[in-house]
């Protein structure tokens, strides 16, 4: 993502923007890939990721070019599913 929003305003005043963000993805069982120190064959994830926050836009402009300063709080969530790889033992194990 490259910006926050789509065009900052050129007047001043404050922007309340909340934003929400989904991915979904995998890789197949064909690809071996190390996903945390081990090695998997294949792995899906979900992500999601909700963010609220603002930013002030100043009055005065600068060398012709209005300023705003702003900031998000993100809260993102994570769901993984992976087949390990090992030599030692076969076992699933879910989180949930």
């Amino acid at each position: 993502m490259a910006t926050l929003i789509d065009l900052a305003p050129t007047k001043a005043g404050w922007v309340a923007e909340p934003i929400y963000l989904h991915y979904q993805g995998d890789v197949g069982d064909s690809q071996q890939i190390e996903f945390g120190g081990i090695d998997t064959l294949g792995a899906s994830v979900t992500l999601d990721a909700f963010l609220v926050g603002g930013f002030y836009t100043f009055a005065t402009p600068v060398l012709g070019a209005s300023y705003s300063i702003g900031a998000y709080l993100p809260y993102v969530w994570v769901d993984v599913d992976a087949k390990l790889v090992s030599t030692v033992v076969n076992k699933r194990v879910d989180d949930n």
